[in-house]
């Protein structure tokens, strides 16, 4: 069997990402300006997504102090550490990592209904917009990847399906901005430690309450009530 020379159309249909137009260089660091959106450009290790022409003019302005330019004829767009150093970049190493929380999912509502939430939660083009819209930064405790670990954090974080699944119904809709955000693993296996999950405002809550002066930190053992 022939394998087919890498293009930005063989990797759009690999990794089922559904654009209009799709471009690939490996260093990731030049390419043709896109024309059609959504539009996304490849390099060997992941890619970025562009919604529309205004997401994209809003990347070249807004990253012109990054190594980020457009010829003057629009003919070519050149990134001087190619899109991996953008925070957008979805790696596909990392894109669809299975992550423990499916263990706990499996054991709270049966295996029908945790199928449902896997499905939500790792939709890959729910995934893609709800982490273009939120970033891929985590809404309960703000842990960046891509700020602790360097490059091979980029665009790695879970996201996590805000509709409980007892509401859901055969009509159900997602809305991968409203429905959907993206969380760090643990504040993921933290959120689904009950049923129906916590809230991302109680999640917050119990960290604000660990970081207040009464709270028994890590090492330390709160004091025994009188026998």
């Amino acid at each position: 069997m022939v394998t087919p020379k890498l293009s930005g159309k063989v990797l759009a249909t690999r990794h089922a990402v559904k654009v209009e137009q799709s471009l690939y260089r490996a260093s990731g660091d030049w390419y043709h300006v896109p024309v059609k959106f959504p539009a996304a450009l490849f390099d060997s290790q992941g890619y970025l997504v562009f919604e529309s022409v205004h997401d994209y003019h809003n990347f070249v302005s807004d990253s012109e102090g990054i190594g980020v330019k457009q010829s003057i004829d629009k003919n070519w767009l050149t990134i001087r550490d190619g899109i991996k150093t953008h925070q957008n970049y979805i790696s596909f190493d990392v894109r669809f990592f299975l992550d423990e929380i499916h263990s706990v999912l499996g054991v709270f509502e049966g295996a029908k209904q945790s199928v449902v939430v896997n499905r939500y939660e790792r939709d890959r083009t729910a995934r893609r917009s709800c982490i273009n819209h939120w970033k891929a930064v985590c809404v309960v405790c703000s842990f960046d990847f891509r700020f602790f670990y360097g490059p091979i954090g980029v665009g790695f974080i879970h996201v996590h399906h805000l509709t409980p699944i007892s509401s859901i119904k055969s009509e159900y809709q997602l809305d991968p901005i409203n429905d959907l955000r993206p969380v760090c693993p643990n504040c993921h296996a933290m959120l689904h430690l009950k049923v129906p999950p916590y809230m991302i405002d109680e999640l917050k809550n119990f960290i604000s309450t660990k970081r207040s002066p009464t709270f028994v930190g890590p090492g330390k053992r709160p004091a025994l009530p009188p026998s």
